[in-house]
């Protein structure tokens, strides 16, 4: 895959950085909402970015995008902390949206279930 434009890598920025972007904001609910523990392990943010790839929302951004979106908001959460990006996320979100990030999110972990037990199985 080609490197971002800066046009793009701009956008990407813009994304990542604002929560009044919906991607922004659902991405971080889906990050807090499968890290309960703290930090999303390489096996959940895999399965996160499987499932925001199906989403409509998601569909016009390329896998460079969305990986830059997931670390950016992987960073915010360590350095806001869990509680602020939660509460901005909320925040910029319709009702209806974030409804629909929290349904998302649980079935994100319905469908780490099964890989997380195996994990832990193995280990």
């Amino acid at each position: 895959m080609l490197p971002a434009s800066p046009m793009q890598q701009r956008t990407i920025e813009k994304i990542s950085n604002d929560y009044c972007e919906p991607r922004a904001a659902i991405t971080a609910i889906t990050l807090l909402g499968v890290s309960a523990d703290g930090y999303p392990r390489d096996i959940e943010t895999q399965v996160i970015r499987e499932f925001l790839k199906s989403c409509g929302l998601f569909s016009d951004i390329s896998d460079e995008q969305l990986n830059f979106l997931l670390n950016t908001q992987k960073r915010e959460l360590q350095r806001q902390g869990s509680r602020r990006v939660y509460e901005q996320a909320k925040s910029s979100l319709s009702q209806d949206l974030f409804e629909r990030a929290c349904q998302l999110t649980d079935d994100i972990c319905a469908a780490l279930q099964p890989r997380t037990a195996q994990l832990d199985c193995s280990a």
